[in-house]
């Protein structure tokens, strides 16, 4: 069996995607403002299938669908879509929007329903794909996806930056959160206090919190947890550790934020998926 490798794009892959794009006749305006919301799948090293989003706020438009011609029928496509929805779910998205000129039934077998192009935002109908990328003809179609389970795949955990020596990764519902920490050792948070109720589960290393004047060592398999608007500080010693936090409510500095990317202007041509 081919093992066929997906991923998050980078600006290394921008030509290898803008020419897959070409040879699949689709539109490649503005996908350099999309890498950070691009997805991609492989074969060895040669790229194969491409998945991006615009978001603006709560909707996102879904953009560049596309499979290489001697890999469609292979449910590579659809492989890719599933990712894009994780992707959008992770970023707080709750609709996706699309337009095709040849592709509708599809996308209706993704999820997507036909809807008149003046039912979408406006932040979406001012977007270059509606204004003057594709044609009137183009078929407007939007997906709600609040309800649908996050498979928040390796490629799509993306990590940032805590406290100096910490980085994380987290996922949310609408009133849960987890996160993943890994911390160098001597790394140190400082006292705080939350809202969110706080349960933390040390997966390797020690990591001290002082709580209320009294300091817990927690290990391997132990766990603490701290009701809301109780201060702690936490850190670690002579041991790296990595932890993994649950959140209620959520915690709203990790929640990952989505940016709408700057216009992108470009002459009239059609637009579609091939997939």
């Amino acid at each position: 069996m081919t093992d066929i490798k997906y991923g998050s794009a980078t600006g290394g892959d921008l030509p290898a995607i803008q020419s897959l794009l070409a040879d699949c006749r689709l539109l490649a305006d503005g996908i350099a403002l999309l890498t950070c919301n691009c997805l991609m799948a492989k074969v060895d090293s040669r790229l194969v299938g491409t998945v991006a989003l615009e978001p603006y706020g709560r909707s996102a438009l879904l953009r560049s669908l596309t499979v290489a011609p001697d890999w469609r029928g292979r449910s590579l496509g659809r492989g890719l879509c599933a990712r894009i929805v994780s992707h959008a779910r992770l970023l707080g998205i709750e609709q996706l929007y699309l337009l095709t000129t040849g592709a509708e039934q599809y996308f209706a077998a993704l999820g997507f329903k036909r809807i008149e192009r003046s039912e979408a935002p406006v932040q979406i109908q001012a977007t270059s794909q509606f204004c003057f990328l594709c044609p009137k003809s183009a078929v407007c179609m939007v997906r709600y996806i609040t309800g649908e389970a996050i498979h928040a795949s390796a490629e799509l955990l993306q990590w940032r930056p805590d406290v100096p020596g910490a980085r994380m990764w987290a996922v949310s519902l609408k009133h849960t959160m987890l996160t993943y920490f890994e911390a160098e050792p001597r790394s140190r948070f400082e006292s705080h206090s939350h809202e969110s109720e706080q349960i933390t589960m040390v997966l390797s290393g020690e990591l001290f919190f002082e709580v209320q004047g009294v300091v817990h060592c927690i290990r391997p398999g132990e766990v603490i947890a701290i009701p809301s608007s109780v201060a702690h500080a936490v850190w670690t010693e002579e041991l790296a550790v990595t932890a993994i936090d649950a959140w209620s409510p959520v915690m709203k500095k990790y929640v990952r934020p989505n940016h709408a990317p700057q216009a992108i202007p470009a002459a009239h041509k059609p637009c579609g998926e091939r997939t």
